[in-house]
């Protein structure tokens, strides 16, 4: 059901509800008009939906499926730990903004809509120039781990998940959807920019405006709430530093980073186990770099569909 093209009301609107309640995340009213699975937005449909479903609990301006109260009571905290989160990618800003070679760098996952749990870390996107992305992903990593915040080994909490790069030729991401991507398209729709070229995160959204709207009738919203401008003295230094590698010796460096850092990543892939491999998702080119060594999406999305079958 949850699959087919055609919905009724009730369908969509508990489809939305059973996909965040998957995370604990309870929702507004304008949140679910935001993230509303399928039909186009109808404020009074919604109101009256809100109101009168028993399949609904309420507090304090906030609804989630019933039995999962307790959910309300988590986001107090998750909102106080998404605070303290959001304070520590302000500070360091400014270090992804010096960074040669980075175009846009946006936050994903359940931070991005102030959900992290006391596990969490902090999923960054990553675009970078063409030809130039194993410049910026090094020099990125030795700042960040440098500061005591890239997240490694059983060091997670709070610190920064370098695991996923774009070059800006690169955006468009059906390569890596799953047949219907449920957890893909609310990535894609909560991401949120913090700085870099805000162009190249409408690129990004426009690139996968076909894949978000066989998902959302809504508008897709280019989000802004934590992006910042690059200006003044920083700026100035990251194009001093991209004018100095912008020619043969920056290609030559380029290229040696490139073969030392694939063969890692290659001998990385050649120690996992057949089990291990299964749930991973590794990808290595030159235009994406992805590494999530459990990769959840198809189990998100069957445990989203049970979630309908058994609501709905």
């Amino acid at each position: 059901m949850v699959l087919n093209t055609k919905i009724n009301f009730k369908q969509a609107i508990l489809s939305t509800f059973a996909f965040f309640d998957m995370f604990d995340y309870p929702l507004s009213r304008e949140e679910v008009e935001e993230y509303l699975y399928k039909l186009p937005l109808d404020e009074h449909q919604i109101e009256l939906y809100l109101k009168n479903s028993a399949a609904l609990s309420y507090s304090d301006g906030l609804y989630c499926l019933k039995g999962n109260e307790e959910a309300f009571f988590k986001m107090h905290e998750r909102r106080k730990l998404a605070k303290k989160y959001w304070q520590r990618v302000n500070k360091f800003r400014k270090i992804f903004n010096i960074i040669p070679f980075i175009r846009l760098v946006a936050v994903a996952n359940n931070l991005s809509y102030d959900n992290p749990t006391k596990k969490s870390d902090i999923d960054l996107v990553v675009v970078t120039k063409p030809g130039r992305m194993f410049i910026a992903r090094t020099l990125l990593t030795i700042w960040i781990h440098l500061f005591g915040v890239r997240r490694h080994g059983q060091k997670i909490q709070g610190r920064f998940c370098l695991s996923f790069y774009l070059t800006e030729d690169n955006l468009n991401m059906d390569s890596i959807a799953f047949e219907h991507d449920i957890y893909l398209a609310y990535w894609l729709k909560t991401m949120q920019p913090v700085c870099g070229d805000y162009q190249t995160y409408i690129d990004l959204i426009d690139h996968n405006r076909r894949f978000l709207e066989s998902f959302f009738a809504t508008p897709i919203n280019y989000q802004k709430r934590h992006y910042r401008t690059n200006r003044g003295w920083i700026r100035a230094i990251r194009r001093f530093q991209e004018k100095l590698l912008r020619n043969k010796f920056g290609d030559r460096i380029e290229e040696k980073l490139r073969s030392w850092q694939m063969k890692r990543m290659q001998q990385k892939l050649e120690s996992f186990t057949e089990n291990e491999g299964k749930e991973a998702s590794i990808i290595i080119s030159d235009k994406m770099l992805k590494f999530h060594n459990l990769d959840r999406r198809q189990y998100y999305k069957k445990r989203w569909i049970k979630k309908i079958q058994d609501i709905v």
